[in-house]
């Protein structure tokens, strides 16, 4: 499925596979692109993604056939692919697209959707001696043997989702996050709510109960675990 190309120097991984999604519209899924020096990367909300040479940063092409309301639960597969891969002790995921280690972020997936297409980017901080996450590939080829593992990881994940979707892979995605009962803060615009996290929904919304005991479906925020 998976079709590879790495270059040595990219501003963006996501930029270069939306400029070749515009030029060819027909580009089948499974296009992956993975760079050893990004220059202008970004997250969420346009942010700068900063990235060191020895990190993985990477973007590939999805065309899925289920209902476009469902395409943002992909973030949510991807992280169980990339916590699978991990070295295990203490790394959580964090709703919705971040792998934590301990506290610190060591992993960031962004999707974005482009004509009939998801591209999702993912970045990986392998060069943070004090972040254990991935040591195992804190190697020379580490980068590419991630991403190879990773790939793998996930293409049994999708053909999953695309049978049942994300309701077939919620049990595994609770299962490597933070659990329920975790003070959380949410951030929407100018709002901070603070409560706990209750559970997530079979479309991947986070089931938030918040000071006053009530249940708020959460579809788009800034999630801190703990008490802000």
């Amino acid at each position: 499925m998976w079709k590879i190309s790495v270059l040595e120097t990219l501003d963006s991984t996501q930029r270069y596979m939306r400029e070749c999604l515009e030029r060819d519209s027909d580009i089948p899924q499974g296009m992956v692109v993975r760079t050893d020096i990004q220059t202008g990367g970004y997250g969420r909300y346009g942010r700068t993604w900063q990235s060191t040479p020895g990190d993985l940063v990477f973007s590939f092409l999805l065309k899925p056939e289920r209902a476009l309301r469902e395409w943002g639960t992909l973030s949510l597969v991807v992280g169980i692919a990339l916590r699978r891969c991990g070295d295990g002790t203490g790394m959580v995921l964090k709703w919705p697209n971040d792998v934590l280690s301990g506290s610190r972020k060591c992993a960031g997936i962004l999707c974005e959707v482009e004509q009939d297409s998801v591209i999702i980017g993912i970045g990986v901080n392998l060069t943070d001696k004090d972040n254990a996450a991935f040591s195992k590939f804190e190697t020379e080829q580490g980068a590419h043997a991630l991403m190879t593992q990773f790939l793998h990881e996930f293409d049994g994940l999708y053909r999953a989702w695309q049978h049942n979707g994300f309701v077939a892979l919620k049990a595994d995605w609770l299962a490597l996050a933070h659990p329920r009962g975790a003070a959380l803060s949410v951030k929407q615009g100018d709002q901070v709510l603070h409560g706990t996290f209750e559970d997530i929904g079979d479309d991947g919304a986070l089931l938030f109960k918040d000071e006053k005991g009530a249940i708020k479906t959460i579809t788009a925020g800034e999630l801190t675990i703990g008490s802000v």
